[in-house]
């Protein structure tokens, strides 16, 4: 164009630069020092898990001992992140028996089924671990879970109801390495309880016909309790978890693990989306 018609003519300039050597990118500081609390959680609860059985009788030591649980994903995470308060399905009973009731109607499918169905679906097959801790999304969109995934559900569910709630890690007949949950009582209106989630099922602690034999320990969404009492049995316990001579704290007290702050968050979902 001329330069009376006052235009100019259009340019574009397409620039590339790149940096000899490459810079890393920049790290996750939160994210870092999560792992490496970690670690250091992880190999504090090793030592953790060998002084419990140490400190039982030669006959006690295989008592069911977890401080970390495998997830879907692959990795470990603290079993105290299970736990959260997460209210049941609005329609639903809030009544104590209620909510058990409903959760045991989940049918029970254990993790080498579940690792079964996925690879006939087009998983590898060899590459499912045979001890997965679902979340309680995952375990009411699968409807099916084994032990923990029945008695974590319940647990939380309680939990949203302000009732104080345990659960449990132990062997029961028939059915092996199981999970139950622990209520204690409350200014002498009930009695310590033992909840078969997967049954519907509930004991008074001193129940001889309960099928739970051995109990190995206990958590919440805050700690871990390692019973080191004598017997596993669970009609010869004293259930005062506040007693660390029977009940040894992961978090806290003497030799124990100094709590995170914050705590790592909850690997569950604030609410289970529920479908009809």
């Amino acid at each position: 164009h001329s330069a009376s018609s006052g235009l100019m003519p259009a340019s574009a300039l397409a620039l590339f630069i790149t940096v000899e050597p490459l810079l890393p990118p920049p790290k996750d500081a939160t994210r870092e020092r999560s792992t490496m609390q970690d670690a250091k959680m992880q190999e504090f609860a090793k030592d953790w898990v060998e002084s419990v059985r140490r400190s039982l009788p030669r006959g006690e030591r295989d008592r069911v001992l977890k401080v970390f649980a495998p997830t879907a994903e692959g990795d470990k995470a603290l079993v105290c992140r299970y736990v959260r308060a997460q209210r049941p399905p609005s329609d639903l009973d809030k009544s104590e028996r209620a909510l058990l009731r409903f959760v045991s109607l989940i049918p029970s499918l254990d993790d080498a089924a579940l690792g079964s169905a996925a690879s006939d679906s087009g998983g590898m097959a060899g590459h499912v671990s045979l001890d997965v801790w679902n979340t309680s999304h995952s375990f009411v969109e699968l409807n099916a879970g084994d032990a923990e995934e029945h008695a974590i559900l319940f647990c939380n569910f309680l939990k949203s109801l302000n009732r104080e709630s345990y659960v449990v890690l132990g062997r029961g007949i028939p059915e092996g390495d199981t999970c139950y949950v622990f209520t204690p009582g409350d200014a002498g209106r009930r009695e310590p309880q033992l909840w078969n989630t997967s049954s519907g099922r509930v004991y008074d602690v001193s129940d001889a016909n309960c099928p739970l034999v051995s109990v190995g320990c206990l958590f919440d969404d805050t700690n871990i309790y390692a019973n080191v009492q004598p017997s596993s049995k669970p009609q010869m316990l004293n259930w005062n978890l506040a007693d660390a001579a029977h009940w040894r704290p992961f978090f806290g007290g003497k030799g124990g693990f100094a709590p995170p702050s914050p705590l790592p968050p909850s690997v569950q979902l604030p609410r289970v989306p529920f479908k009809r």
